[in-house]
């Protein structure tokens, strides 16, 4: 049986550290897809925030990754229209998945190329259409909106939306109808996590660090604990170096009973491995369409305490962890009343939770409908 092939747009892909959950995304499609489509995928050929190569991979050409698809890791030099024409031309997919809206060379020209080889499109803004995120250079942003807009370039496309916001804000912003609302895949739960009890607070921050994902508010928060003992330990790259700055400032002034480290990043292969080692995964995110460290944390076998800006909700009567408003006297509460014992106890629940939610899925099923043309 001849595969059809998908060739997906992405900005980052692994080996890179730092792209967040739109590396996570693309790298559980390949895992679930690769037996179904022929995968291709063309992202940069350096990580989020570095004009490095990413070390072992070869630029401007494709790369094999894993037997599961092939990379074209491409130099931003050669973002050409003559390029990407070329690289879409020689790969000949039957759909495109766009996974980078606010790079015109991964919207624009894949579509006018889609068009010419009759290829499905399909666009998946990640989160980037959020208020949160618009609110960001927002004029510079409604600008390039108008002129996609403008230029019609989204007509006879279909859109995925990963929930009912998401699909929300396509609409209003885009005035579109061919959405799709299909979850986020997820990592598979492994069966090998030793849930081991802990006899101490230990948090884990392990994300972006970035005003959205409201770090500050959580240095904040701890400043105010007054009768536990806490341990904080952050992972993750520093995206904006200069709201980093104000959250070391206030780590500095963290009284004795609150320890802060800064770990660094996490390989993404790793992540489940390095939250297994805490008691409570905290995230008082401005805003996520998933959230792929979330779920990992519970895979992992560790509660979260999150804001309640995600589609996580009402974690506490699932035994697994709270979702709370964005009130530093909530937040500072909930942490001086959490029991060492009850976080124990969750462990197990939150992983049987993980497991279920994916069993239950059916994203293979989804994804092809999703897909195919």
């Amino acid at each position: 049986m001849i595969r059809k092939k998908l060739l997906i747009f992405t900005e980052y892909f692994l080996p890179a550290k730092k792209g967040g959950g739109p590396v996570s995304s693309i790298r559980n499609l390949v895992e679930l897809l690769h037996n179904d489509f022929e995968i291709g995928i063309i992202c940069f050929n350096h990580d989020m925030n570095s004009s490095e190569k990413l070390n072992g991979i070869a630029s401007n050409s494709w790369n094999n990754w894993k037997n599961k698809a092939n990379v074209y890791y491409i130099d931003k030099k050669q973002l050409s229209k003559k390029n990407i024409y070329f690289i879409i031309d020689d790969f000949q997919p039957n759909t495109i998945y766009l996974n980078s809206i606010f790079i015109p060379q991964f919207v624009i020209y894949p579509i006018w190329m889609a068009k010419k080889i009759d290829a499905k499109i399909v666009i998946a803004p990640r989160g980037m259409l959020q208020e949160g995120a618009i609110n960001n250079k927002p004029l510079k942003k409604a600008i390039y909106f108008h002129f996609l807009k403008f230029i019609n370039i989204f007509n006879n496309t279909y859109w995925h939306a990963t929930d009912i916001q998401e699909s929300s804000d396509i609409r209003n912003i885009f005035l579109k109808k061919n959405i799709s609302i299909v979850n986020n895949i997820p990592i598979a739960p492994k069966n090998n996590f030793n849930i081991e009890k802990l006899n101490k607070l230990t948090l884990i921050y392990i994300s972006l660090i970035t005003e959205k994902k409201n770090l500050i508010f959580l240095l904040n928060t701890l400043s105010k604990i007054k009768n536990s003992t806490v341990e904080l330990d952050i992972y993750g790259p520093i995206k904006d170096v200069k709201y980093w700055d104000e959250c070391k400032i206030i780590i500095t002034t963290l009284p004795k009973n609150i320890k802060v480290r800064y770990k660094g990043e996490v390989d993404p292969n790793e992540v489940t491995k390095v939250i297994s080692n805490y008691n409570l995964f905290v995230l008082p995110t401005l805003g996520e369409n998933f959230g792929h460290a979330i779920f990992e944390s519970l895979a992992s076998g560790v509660p979260v305490l999150i804001s309640d800006k995600t589609p996580w909700r009402n974690l506490e009567t699932k035994n697994i962890g709270y979702d709370l408003p964005l009130k530093e006297s909530i937040w500072t509460n909930a942490i001086d009343l959490l029991n060492i014992e009850k976080l124990n106890q969750m462990r197990y629940d939150s992983q049987i939770f993980a497991k279920k939610y994916f069993e239950k899925g059916n994203f293979k099923e989804k994804y092809l409908k999703l897909f195919n043309h």
